[in-house]
């Protein structure tokens, strides 16, 4: 382990907490592991962090305030439609593999009032951008319980926009219903 002295902020931290929860789920959320992944001593660790059990506390607040909608803003910085947000989303989703980090805080909330609490949070704002997708459509109504389940599916990577029936259905509800895009 690099013993040299690292200016490591409490960011640094919370990174690298999602990668390792990205492989290793959230039992391998170890400061051993988090030490070996940084190069460092733990003593940055405790700069930041009270414990292990309050860095897994910031871990997920940082997961559902700011990972989360950071997908959500990187999308729409390049796309012009909600269709292309659905695309741009997708891409943004699977090139970060966030999925795997959805997958990985869903199981450990069974299991953990704090990792619930995150989750429900993170599941509000996707709740939220469902809703601006149904109004940027320029229709009154919002999307149908099927559209959500399936912006849903999006976000967490288990529908990858790939299959096709999917993904023109979806893309049927936020552009016109009546002549849905082909990609």
């Amino acid at each position: 382990m690099d013993t040299e002295k690292r200016n490591l902020e409490a960011r640094d931290w919370l990174q690298a907490g999602l990668e390792i929860l990205k492989t290793h789920g959230h039992k391998g959320v170890k400061l051993p592991r988090l030490l070996d992944a940084l190069e460092v001593s733990s003593g940055s660790f405790y700069w930041h962090f009270k414990n292990v059990a309050a860095y897994r506390s910031e871990l997920l607040q940082f997961w559902s305030d700011e990972y989360v909608p950071s997908l959500a803003q990187r999308a729409r910085q390049s796309a012009a439609s909600p269709a292309q947000y659905l695309d741009e989303l997708s891409r943004v989703i699977l090139k970060d593999q966030s999925h795997l980090l959805d997958t990985a805080i869903r199981e450990w909330a069974q299991s953990n009032s704090d990792a619930r609490a995150a989750l429900e949070k993170a599941d509000d704002f996707r709740r939220r951008e469902v809703k601006k997708l149904s109004g940027e459509r320029g229709a009154d109504k919002e999307l149908d319980t099927d559209g959500e389940a399936l912006l849903g599916a999006v976000w967490r990577g288990t529908v990858g926009m790939t299959d096709a029936v999917k993904r023109l259905k979806l893309m049927a509800m936020v552009t016109d219903p009546e002549k849905p895009k082909r990609p």
